[in-house]
């Protein structure tokens, strides 16, 4: 199974659409209402693990046992360098298909993240290159709070990598928080 982690950004901001509403503190209705997404789009031949080898949320094949998504979402974020060190360097650990994080850094501190996400995967191309690490795509989506239409608003953006720390475009969509 591949799934396309641009469909999987389009429809986790139509679904997340109007659901919530933005506070500094995300709090377990965040936390629910983001793997509930995944917990609905998740095939059938698959099995959902939380708190795996310290990540968040994933899919294992009940097939073949492999690890075909992982997901973290790190509801508080204050010091950049402790997400890359720890919350996504687990994500980057473990051995999985396809890997998403979802963030909510400040806006000054998000050009950091990416450079430092981006450096992190590019040190692992010795290991990509003798064939250690499989081919592996990755998904950042970072959240922020705005405003659309003069209504409350949160906007994401995508920012996929490969394996080898190859950014493609940035993508973004603009959803409206719960009323």
């Amino acid at each position: 199974m591949s799934l396309s982690l641009s469909s999987v950004f389009f429809e986790f901001c139509k679904y997340l659409d109007g659901k919530l509403k933005w506070t500094n503190e995300k709090d377990k209705t965040w936390t629910d209402t983001v793997f509930g997404f995944f917990t609905g789009l998740k095939p059938q031949y698959c099995s959902v693990e939380t708190e795996h080898m310290r990540v968040d949320y994933l899919w294992r094949n009940n097939n073949t046992g492999d690890i075909l998504l992982a997901v973290e979402h790190e509801n508080a974020v204050s010091k950049i360098q402790r997400l890359l060190s720890e919350e996504i360097q687990h994500l980057v650990d473990l051995k999985a298909i396809q890997k998403i994080a979802i963030v909510y850094p400040s806006l000054g501190d998000v050009e950091r993240l990416l450079v430092g996400f981006g450096r992190k995967l590019q040190s692992r191309q010795y290991h990509l290159a003798i064939g250690i690490l499989p081919a592996e795509e990755y998904l950042i989506i970072v959240g922020h709070t705005t405003r659309s239409d003069g209504r409350p608003a949160m906007e994401w953006k995508a920012h996929r990598f490969h394996a080898t720390g190859a950014k493609e475009p940035t993508e973004s969509h603009v959803i409206f928080q719960k009323a």
